[in-house]
């Protein structure tokens, strides 16, 4: 009965260092788009190469990381970018890499108007850990778990980044 116990207290335990390392990560990459919007480097191939390092940097723990930005929030050019590559019709910043086999590939978020991913920390505004729950990627369904950080600057939501784990 006490291996079983000390067992599961080990395997919680490393459980719990591993979401919290992926938080971090995340936190991380959200000091680093808040920075950006500070200096005006508004570079949107910059923002998508942290995402794909940090997926490259973990590739048997992440199996994606992604944003989502509000409407004009980074650089004020969504016009320009309405059905770019990497973008979808509303041409917000708007990025989920992930692995496809060996490959990482791009595609848009989808229904963030109604998926708690989304709506859950732009109206806290604060950081979470959301529980598992089904999500399409590369057409097929998976469950994933994600770490989510809102980007805030000057005490306004600008979106969300967050790295999932399956």
């Amino acid at each position: 009965h006490q291996v079983a116990e000390e067992t599961a207290s080990k395997n919680g335990l490393m459980v719990q260092a591993e979401l919290e390392r992926v938080m971090e990560k995340t936190r991380v990459m959200e000091l680093s788009f808040v920075e950006m919007i500070k200096s005006g480097l508004t570079d949107r191939k910059l923002l998508d190469n942290i995402l794909v390092a940090a997926i490259r940097k973990d590739p048997d723990n992440l199996l994606g990381t992604w944003m989502l930005w509000e409407p004009d929030a980074f650089d004020g050019k969504d016009a320009e970018f309405v059905n770019a590559p990497g973008h979808d019709g509303t041409g917000r910043v708007n990025s989920y890499w992930h692995w496809d086999k060996d490959d990482i590939v791009v595609e848009p978020n989808v229904d963030w108007e109604t998926s708690d991913w989304y709506q859950i920390p732009k109206r806290l505004k604060r950081e979470i850990l959301l529980d598992p729950y089904l999500y399409k990627v590369s057409g097929k369904e998976m469950l994933l778990v994600s770490a989510i950080v809102p980007i805030m600057h000057e005490g306004e939501f600008r979106g969300v980044v967050g790295a999932d784990f399956s």
